[in-house]
C-alpha cells in the first residue's frame, strides 16, 4: 500500500479500497489525512440513510383551549403534554424568582 510521509494510506488507495469517488469526501480525507479505518467510518456516514425526525404531533383544539386558560390564568406560558392513556405532564415555564411567587400565588393561594 502506498503511503502518506504521515505513514497514513494514499486517497487512492483508500478510494480503491472503499469504491468510493465523492468529490467532497476525497476532500476531506485529503485534508485530514484520514485513516482507512477513519475514511470507512466517513464514507459510511454519508451514505447511511437519513434520520428522518418525527413530525411535531399536531395538538388538539381541547389540548390549545387548556394551554391557553392556563397562560392566562398564570400569566406564563403552559405547555401540557399528553400520552394516548390520558396521562400526562403540565410544564409551566417562568422567567424570573418574582413571576414564580405570583404563579406559586395563583396556585396556592398565597397573598
Amino acid at each position: 500500500m502506498t503511503t502518506n510521509p504521515n505513514g497514513r494510506g494514499s486517497v487512492s488507495v483508500k478510494t480503491r479500497i472503499i469504491g468510493f469517488s465523492h468529490s467532497s469526501a476525497l476532500k476531506i480525507i485529503s485534508n485530514k489525512a484520514l485513516s482507512v479505518r477513519q475514511t470507512e467510518e466517513l464514507v459510511r456516514r454519508l451514505t447511511a440513510e437519513p434520520i428522518h425526525a418525527k413530525p411535531p404531533k399536531e395538538e388538539s383544539p381541547e389540548t390549545k383551549a387548556l394551554e391557553d386558560e392556563f397562560r392566562d390564568t398564570l400569566g406564563t406560558k403552559v405547555s401540557l403534554y399528553r400520552n394516548r392513556k390520558g396521562q400526562g405532564r403540565v410544564v409551566i415555564h417562568f422567567y424570573s424568582e418574582e413571576e414564580l411567587q405570583t404563579i406559586y400565588d395563583v396556585i396556592v393561594g398565597g397573598g
